[in-house]
């Protein structure tokens, strides 16, 4: 890629609109309420064959003594300084506001590599009036509409121009997405932060403050590539009515979908909650591999008030000093049945705790799943666990199975060619399952079973 793009200006003005039509996707969160953007989030764009890093940012505001509008500003600034070209976007429709003016004097600095956008022209008249934001000092203002996508050829044709060829972006490199998955305010952004060792995700008290699912790259301590894939707190559906938060929802489940891991963190002190239970089950659905981070160690042993009952016997426990890994995790796995195969760690994200080691161990679950099982190796398993437990008599037949092939892997996927599907129980797949776990753990991998039927020909 060409180089860094980054999108900064005050709240509302259509930066998220802008950035999802230059990417070509929706990636930002939209709203008519200012503000909705926090983190830098960022994605890959192209124009003409030229590929490049773009940055979307939150909007900067005065920043008073609110520690959260403080942050967003720093990620903004951030992003100004990482960035090979700037786009200051402005709303043509109110003009050049105080706010403009002041996210202008943080720019002056970096002028020469500031394009000024005029957006929200949506028609000719709008378009003229453009040329009133040449005030700002950053010369030729480009007019755009991004709602409607009008005039972004010549926007990019700039954008283009002034990337440095053959610039190394440093945004978006590949490598294994590790996707941070779990309720708010689990410490998630923490945890990614602590990775960086840098404030890269805003971090804020009050639950709910990431909204989008933020990708950010990173390299571990021996040159390992990952994507860190930040996520939106899932709520539970009654408390998701505001539209923003339900898509911050929809947003976490695509990037449970994308990745090719997750980590699952759950809060030490509150336990393994209704919601943690649906999240996972959530990580079942789409078949991702999975390490579970228990977060807020540091707390266990006091635990804050409020808890929900569903996660009393945790407390309970928690509240002896005494209290060790080996009793709390049978707890947690009794009420993730269903993700017994996955390593547990414990952490303190907010003192980077074990933090380095979960991401190691959610590179090796990838690994594992990346493990391929002989054809005649498999079909010996398999031949082995029907003569030690036949399956079950359904309507007076037996399921029979012929042969057995792994058709992919990651997830581990199992093809197993039978006399009828219909005849296969759940607990006699679960059964199998165990066997081909016996012969290759795929440990915090799901084991996917296809059944088809054999051809009659």
């Amino acid at each position: 890629m060409a180089g860094r793009v980054a999108i900064v200006g005050r709240p509302n003005v259509g930066k998220s609109a802008l950035f999802n039509r230059l990417v070509g996707r929706r990636v930002a969160i939209v709203d008519q309420v200012a503000g909705i953007t926090r983190d830098r989030i960022g994605a890959e764009a192209e124009w003409q064959g030229v590929r490049f890093a773009l940055t979307d940012t939150g909007g900067i505001m005065p920043a008073p003594d609110e520690p959260l509008v403080e942050q967003v500003r720093l990620q903004a600034e951030v992003a100004i300084a990482e960035s090979d070209v700037v786009l200051l976007v402005c709303d043509v429709r109110d003009g050049i506001t105080p706010l403009d003016e002041e996210v202008a004097a943080l720019l002056r600095p970096a002028a020469s590599r500031v394009v000024c956008v005029a957006n929200k022209c949506d028609n000719e008249r709008q378009h003229e009036l453009r040329h009133e934001f040449a005030r700002l000092g950053f010369g030729d203002v480009y007019g755009v509409s991004a709602l409607h996508g009008l005039r972004l050829g010549a926007l990019l044709d700039e954008v283009v121009r002034r990337l440095p060829a053959g610039a190394e972006p440093g945004g978006e490199g590949p490598g294994v997405r590790v996707a941070i998955v779990g309720k708010p305010n689990v410490g998630k952004s923490s945890f990614v932060n602590s990775l960086l060792r840098e404030e890269r995700l805003v971090v804020d008290a009050s639950p709910g403050t990431t909204r989008d699912a933020v990708d950010v790259a990173y390299r571990g301590p021996h040159g390992e590539r990952f994507v860190l894939i930040d996520t939106a707190g899932i709520k539970r559906k009654k408390s998701t009515r505001v539209a923003v938060e339900k898509y911050g929802a929809i947003r976490s489940e695509e990037a449970i979908r994308r990745c090719d891991v997750t980590i699952l963190m759950i809060d030490a002190s509150a336990g393994v909650t209704t919601t943690d239970a649906k999240i996972a089950h959530m990580v079942e659905q789409h078949a991702k591999g999975c390490v579970i981070a228990v977060n807020k160690w540091d707390l266990v042993a006091a635990p804050r008030r409020g808890v929900r009952d569903e996660a009393k016997g945790f407390v309970q426990a928690a509240r002896s000093a005494g209290v060790r890994q080996k009793e709390y995790t049978p707890q947690l796995y009794d009420r993730l049945r269903f993700l017994k195969h996955c390593p547990v760690l414990y952490t303190v994200a907010t003192k980077g705790t074990n933090v380095g080691r979960a991401l190691g161990r959610a590179r090796k679950v990838f690994e594992a799943g990346a493990m391929r099982i002989a054809t005649g190796r498999l079909n010996g398993v398999i031949e082995k666990a029907v003569r030690g437990y036949q399956p079950p008599v359904v309507r007076n037949r037996r399921l029979k199975i012929f042969y057995a092939t792994q058709t992919r892997v990651n997830p581990p996927t199992f093809l197993l060619f039978v006399n009828d599907p219909k005849l296969a129980k759940s607990t006699y797949l679960a059964y199998l399952t165990n066997c081909i776990r016996q012969a290759e753990p795929y440990e915090g991998n799901p084991v996917v079973l296809r059944l088809r039927p054999r051809s009659s020909r």
